[in-house]
């Protein structure tokens, strides 16, 4: 077998195992592309991804770090990495990475979607919305769209400007009907507009899908008695 056939062999077989789940078995078969191709950004970033996915962020920074080394031009290490420093707190370099990645592929959903999110938590919501749009522009029918259309409605919500955020949330439901999250905002928005039954329906709606939402019993018993 040659060389380089073993090495795709095993890299292929590591990665559905990583798809199906198996972190412990697709982590040595990375570790063994790497060691016969050190130049392998794809095992590279593999392994750092392996490593975020079960926590370990200062190796996972590390391994992103060294993946970019390999393949500046990658927007995927560059949005990988931004995950990282987010969840290390260094919000203005996870801004910058963000950035990157866009710079690189300005049609990557998903690091629109995610700058978008971290505006949000830094502060800046107007500029945020203009980064969920253009992710829900660019992907309309997929997890980006949603994970957007949710921040978009948030801050429409904080803003109190409803219709919007009623819209939004709507539009998350359409396309993703269980997802408990959506429909009790949704019942939030009725609630604030003193749509009690409606806000009912919602409330118990999402008690069904996810009967453990922070305060979700004080809002369905609130709605409950003002019907």
């Amino acid at each position: 077998m040659e060389n380089g056939t073993q090495i795709q062999e095993l890299f292929v077989k590591a990665f559905h195992l990583h798809q199906r789940g198996d972190l412990a078995n697709a982590w040595p078969l990375y570790q063994q592309v790497s060691a016969l191709d050190p130049q392998h950004f794809d095992a590279l970033h593999m392994r750092a991804i392996v490593q975020l996915q079960i926590g370990h962020v200062e190796i996972a920074r590390t391994l992103f770090i060294q993946a970019i080394g390999l393949n500046p031009l990658s927007d995927s290490a560059y949005l990988n990495l931004a995950l990282v420093e987010e969840k290390m707190g260094h919000w203005a370099e996870a801004h910058r990475l963000l950035e990157q990645a866009i710079q690189l592929n300005g049609c990557n959903a998903t690091a629109w979607n995610n700058k978008g999110s971290l505006l949000n938590k830094t502060g800046a919501c107007t500029e945020a919305l203009r980064y969920f749009e253009k992710a829900i522009d660019l992907n309309p029918g997929y997890a980006e769209a949603l994970q957007a259309n949710c921040g978009m409605g948030l801050i429409y919500k904080q803003k109190n400007q409803l219709d919007l955020a009623k819209y939004c949330f709507e539009q998350v439901i359409a396309a993703e009907p269980s997802l408990a999250d959506a429909h009790f905002n949704l019942g939030m928005i009725h609630h604030e507009r003193k749509e009690y039954a409606l806000a009912l329906a919602a409330y118990e709606t999402a008690a069904r899908l996810k009967p453990d939402i922070d305060y979700l019993d004080g809002y369905h018993l609130y709605a409950k008695n003002a019907i």
